[in-house]
């Protein structure tokens, strides 16, 4: 699944609520609490959202890449972009 990663002071829910899930001690996922689709992740700095809940996905400026060593062999990253096997640095 691609992920998106916003700063949480930009991120504002405007339509229905996300049901949270304490998943571990410093992460919270999202998920419909009608039909139970995963919706996001949050933590203490960051709101991440499946690419695929997004209405204009193509809208959205790319900035780097993270957990590069977790994509398919297939999945080509060619552009100019930082990219990082996992966590970017603080």
């Amino acid at each position: 699944m691609v992920w998106v990663v916003f700063d949480k002071e930009r991120v504002k829910v405007t339509s229905g609520e996300i049901s949270l899930y304490q998943s571990s001690a410093k992460l919270q996922r999202g998920f419909c609490g009608k039909c139970g689709s995963n919706m996001s992740i949050h933590t203490e700095k960051c709101f991440d959202l499946p690419i695929g809940v997004l209405e204009n996905p193509d809208d959205i400026e790319i900035t780097q890449h993270i957990w590069t060593k977790r994509a398919l062999k297939h999945v080509k990253l060619d552009d100019d972009l930082p990219k990082y096997s996992e966590f970017a640095p603080d």
